[in-house]
């Protein structure tokens, strides 16, 4: 039956085929170390929001560090204010 199936696809130049995979972590930090831009919020390619959230994903983080008492603090609120918009698209 796949034989009968590939013979009636079209050639291999006039097939465009990608694979989009989004792989979910349980945080985006451990310590000081911290998931930045694609390393966490790479939206799906259809989503259509990849700039918006490459700027907001850039300036939030180091809003809240500099709101912070601690590193610790401002990654978790970074990560608490990002996530949800990440986890939608």
């Amino acid at each position: 039956m796949m034989p009968r199936g590939l013979e009636r696809c079209p050639e291999p130049e006039h097939v465009y085929y990608d694979h989009v995979a989004q792989a979910r972590m349980d945080s985006w930090s451990k310590g000081r170390v911290v998931l930045l831009g694609d390393a966490c919020q790479a939206v799906s390619l259809l989503a259509g929001r990849g700039a918006s959230m490459g700027a907001g994903g850039a300036f939030s983080p180091a809003e809240e560090l500099a709101r912070a008492v601690t590193v610790r603090e401002g990654l978790e609120r970074y990560e608490a204010r990002w996530r949800p918009a990440v986890l939608e698209r």
